[in-house]
């Protein structure tokens, strides 16, 4: 339990930085200069979901392309040695077609039973067998 006193025993100063596909080359030096410059003892960062910014091994997890170098273990190492606190956000809001076609089930669709799909991306359900009826149930 002593891991937890952190997180009961400080007031959070919590920067959340939401990373665009295109970010995976972030410069983590001035991130931390920045951070520190605010404050903030607390770091929400993407990790993964839609795109990981890690080398995933994952099936179905997209690593962006952009990604160089590992920028979550970059940006938790560099956090960690400045008493930063770090949390990995994964966005489930939306997925690779690719994860489409092997469970469609999971995908929210509209009126007509299309799935909302943006590039290439398409936007996932969170009401599990029912996402079929929620673009019908919401006028959508």
């Amino acid at each position: 339990m002593k891991r937890m006193n952190w997180w009961t025993a400080n007031k959070l100063r919590l920067i959340q930085n939401n990373l665009r596909e295109t970010d995976a080359d972030l410069d983590v030096g001035l991130l931390m200069e920045e951070l520190q410059q605010f404050r903030a003892n607390t770091l929400m960062i993407n990790a993964g979901g839609i795109f990981a910014f890690y080398p995933s091994g994952l099936e179905h997890q997209v690593v962006t392309p952009y990604l160089k170098k590992d920028l979550l273990g970059e940006v938790i190492a560099q956090a960690h040695a400045r008493n930063i606190r770090v949390i990995a956000r994964f966005d489930f809001s939306k997925a690779y077609e690719s994860l489409f076609a092997v469970h469609p089930e999971w995908f929210y669709r509209d009126r007509e039973g299309r799935e909302v799909n943006y590039f290439g991306i398409v936007h996932t359900c969170l009401n599990g067998d029912n996402c079929s009826n929620v673009g019908a149930a919401v006028g959508v």
